[in-house]
């Protein structure tokens, strides 16, 4: 059976006319690129034999093919037929071992509408799952299938499964669970509204189902007799609103302590949109402190103000104490974002991890890269509030039309881009002297303008969609590279790597010719893949990384820094590769790129960071886009004044 998502996926490519992309999709969904790849994977398996298919093409993207008079609206509203995967199988006989007390071979068989052969086979993986985990699958003959081990442990493993689950975009666990669960599926409902109301807070919309789903699981586990032993001391609920708020609504469930406990902390595991610290809480003391710090570090490290003019504070502090609270009770954190921060908020998230570090002793935890990718989030809103460089851009407005036209685009421009800055409006005659003057970041035009070192965007007078796009991308661009200098700036000042300890003359390449721009990744990657540094796939990884997330990594002009996933490389290297002339680089938003670098790391990425730091110093820029040598590579200076 398709997922509410997947099936609002299929409707929305039925309805585009020509061929979309999985980062498209991402955008409309609000998702991940890999979980719409996820989705998609499963729509193809449930359209096997029907008169309709998503073609996936390289280079074109995603297309629903609907045979002729083939009626695709009765897929949606019979959505009836469940075809699951091996994994999804596994993943529901977990689940249906964990809230039943046993279960018969026959009884999954059944349920999940499979042979018994097939469901023995699923059955076998599913104990290895377990028993990773420290749960044994007892198998008694006549008896069936039960789970046995710590209580605690066994709803921990269903929560981090559910976690897992989501994160991925693929079954939806809550569904299997109030599909079979032996207690009112609604209760968990009714328990959640009452502690947002009892505690005068509202948990988030994508928290909401995680905590759904395991209230029911712990309530069917209880019906059944199976209890958290209570490790704390005797009395302390007494006084926990938490805790009370749950005996009122659960009444009619035998809870023990450790019961009240495990619900207390399903509550304090879940993301809220408002909420306060208690002062009188050393916990909560501890992450007012640690919040500070990090907000007082950050904007200190950066040089910028710590002008808060929303609720970031407020929003840190609360996302941190759930945060913590989750790492200290054994509840994985997923991130479907965490490589596209990674990869297009790199220097930021270099800086959450080491700001992160320092408050891990005084937090007890250790913050895994999912964490440092949503307080990378929360650093980028501080950031931006904060940020006291300009960085918006400045242009020449150039109109062929006479007054009334370039009156016209301005206001257009304006509506469109007020963050656009018009020094002048002037004729095609007068733009090089203008250029002198007022040194434009780049310039819009109504008239052709060839001119060798100043960007011109040629545009429609009435400023029409691709105009608004072409600029769009422009403007994101600028900011990104100047915000990128501004961070390797502050970020580097203490590293000092040189030319020859980056880069290996047995990595660097020159003056090789291509018009592809997946073909010169490959081509810089070749001496890593050689020595064994990287796996081949990792070229893949990269192609797919800019096909998916664009060309964030071209923030330095015509020069590309490609990377992939670190579990595709064995050894921190880096290679170097200068094109006999620039290409058209990336499947989006296309730019120029003479330089691609290919970084491969399986620890911090300082590689990248130590390069960029030569690379912005004097007139490095553009020299290394002629260098013909290792020796003239080498050659560059490094203790020129930085020009950012």
């Amino acid at each position: 059976m398709l997922t509410e998502r997947q099936v609002q996926l299929m409707k929305y490519l039925q309805g585009c006319e020509d061929y979309t992309t999985t980062g498209r999709l991402a955008e409309v969904f609000h998702v991940s690129s890999r979980s719409i790849r996820n989705d998609l994977d499963a729509i193809q398996y449930f359209l096997k034999g029907m008169p309709v298919e998503i073609e996936r093409t390289p280079r074109l993207g995603i297309k629903l093919i609907i045979q002729k008079g083939f009626d695709i609206t009765g897929l949606y509203s019979n959505n009836e037929i469940k075809v699951y995967s091996r994994e999804e199988r596994i993943v529901i006989i977990t689940v249906l071992l964990t809230i039943f007390d046993k279960m018969t071979i026959e009884q999954l068989a059944q349920k999940l509408q499979m042979s018994k052969n097939t469901i023995v086979q699923d059955i076998r993986q599913a104990d290895d799952f377990l028993s990773r985990r420290g749960i044994t699958l007892v198998k008694k003959s006549y008896f069936g299938l039960s789970l046995k081990g710590d209580e605690e442990q066994i709803r921990n493993m269903l929560f981090n499964l559910y976690i897992k689950t989501e994160s991925q975009g693929s079954l939806n666990i809550l569904e299997v669970l109030r599909e079979h669960a032996v207690i009112d599926p609604e209760t968990g409902k009714r328990l959640i509204h009452r502690m947002e109301q009892a505690m005068g807070l509202k948990f988030v919309d994508e928290s909401i189902g995680e905590l759904e789903s395991m209230i029911l699981a712990s309530l069917c586990r209880i019906h059944h007799g199976f209890h958290v032993e209570d490790k704390e001391a005797e009395g302390e609920l007494a006084d926990d609103p938490y805790a009370q708020a749950i005996l009122q609504e659960l009444q009619d469930f035998s809870l023990t302590e450790g019961d009240l406990r495990y619900f207390a902390m399903l509550f304090q595991s879940t993301k809220r949109m408002n909420g306060e610290l208690k002062r009188e809480s050393e916990e909560d003391r501890t992450i007012i402190k640690a919040t500070e710090l990090l907000i007082r570090q950050f904007c200190c490290y950066l040089k910028i103000g710590c002008r808060l003019q929303s609720d970031i504070r407020k929003q840190i502090m609360m996302h941190l104490k759930v945060a913590v609270f989750r790492l200290k009770n054994k509840i994985e954190i997923q991130n479907p974002l965490l490589e596209d921060i990674k990869y297009s908020h790199s220097f930021m998230y270099e800086i959450t991890e080491r700001l992160l570090k320092e408050q891990e002793e005084m937090l007890g935890v250790v913050f895994p890269e999912s964490e440092i990718a949503y307080t990378t989030m929360y650093f980028e809103v501080l950031f931006q509030e904060n940020f006291s460089l300009k960085l918006s851009p400045e242009i020449l407005l150039v109109c062929g039309g006479g007054t009334a036209t370039a009156v016209l685009l301005k206001q257009r421009l304006q509506e469109c881009f007020p963050e656009l800055q018009v020094r002048k409006i002037c004729r095609a005659s007068d733009v090089e002297e203008e250029i002198r003057k007022a040194r434009p970041d780049f310039i819009i035009s109504t008239v052709p303008l060839h001119l060798e070192k100043q960007q011109v965007i040629q545009v429609n007078p009435l400023l029409n969609p691709p105009d608004i796009d072409k600029i769009k991308n422009i403007i994101s661009v600028l900011v990104y590279n100047r915000k990128n200098s501004y961070l390797v700036h502050r970020i580097h000042q203490t590293m000092n790597k040189g030319i020859r300890e980056l880069l290996k003359e047995e990595y660097c390449q020159f003056d090789v010719e291509t018009d592809d721009w997946r073909e010169a990744i490959a081509i810089a990657a070749a001496p890593l893949i050689k020595d064994g540094l990287v796996e081949p796939s990792y070229v893949d990884e990269m192609v797919r990384t800019v096909q998916n997330l664009g060309n964030y990594m071209v923030f330095i002009p015509e020069i590309a820094f490609v990377h992939g996933k670190k579990d595709k490389v064995r050894e921190n290297c880096i290679s170097f590769l200068r094109l006999h002339h620039a290409i058209d680089f990336g499947s989006k938003a296309k730019v120029d790129v003479k330089v691609v670098i290919v970084l491969g790391n399986v620890t911090e990425n300082e590689n990248l960071a130590d390069l960029v730091r030569i690379l912005a110093q004097g007139g490095n820029m553009e020299k290394i886009k002629q260098i013909n040598s290792y020796q003239e590579l080498v050659s560059l200076r490094e203790d020129a004044e930085e020009e950012l």
